[in-house]
């Protein structure tokens, strides 16, 4: 079995994040991850400690989504923090706003502390530190029909507000069209 790893640092779309909250219109950045993140098969979501809560953009992320959109997602929580003990009250928060949208995060919560970033040198991975025992804050694929459906609905992409997604890099045909090559949000048959 194979896992595909995306990336997604939400620290770049604190200035979506804000619009969004002021205007009611996510840009297309925002966009593009809200879609990743709602067709994942899971979640591993990793956010610093910062005087003693989430990163803003991290609360501010999760709050953009739709009731139950994540329904059933599974997500492990990894906190960056400045200590070794793992900051309960911090996860408690954490998983009731990731439980707000009907997520499933998983008991165990990975901790870095100060210690755990030494032994790690950011030249070993190209200037990208990765969290300790090997795991990165990332998004696994593929599309859950359900969650594309309910992203649909938050954003208003059923209008053709989401860019195109050519494919799938696993080479799955999209399960709502049936089509390597097609537009989130297109009502079924429309291809791009």
């Amino acid at each position: 079995m194979r896992a595909e790893v995306e990336v997604l640092e939400l620290h770049r779309l604190a200035a979506d994040l804000a619009q969004y909250s002021a205007q009611g219109r996510a840009g297309l950045d925002l966009r593009e991850t809200i879609a990743a993140v709602v067709t994942a098969d899971g979640l591993v979501v990793a956010t610093p400690v910062l005087a003693a809560s989430p990163s803003e953009v991290f609360d501010s992320f999760f709050a953009v989504l739709e009731d139950k959109v994540l329904s059933g997602m599974p997500v492990l929580l990894a906190l960056d923090s400045g200590s070794r003990r793992q900051p309960s009250g911090l996860a408690r928060v954490m998983c009731r706003r990731l439980t707000g949208v009907h997520a499933d995060p998983v008991p165990t919560v990975v901790v870095a502390g100060p210690a755990d970033w030494q032994a790690t040198a950011l030249s070993d991975a190209g200037g990208c530190a990765p969290v300790p025992n090997g795991l990165h804050p990332a998004v696994l694929n593929p599309t859950p029909p359900q969650r594309r459906l309910a992203c649909e609905r938050t954003l208003g992409v059923a209008r053709g507000q989401l860019p195109m997604i050519k494919g799938s890099s696993s080479g799955r045909a999209c399960r709502r069209h049936g089509s390597r090559s097609c537009r989130v949000g297109a009502p079924a048959g429309q291809q791009s």
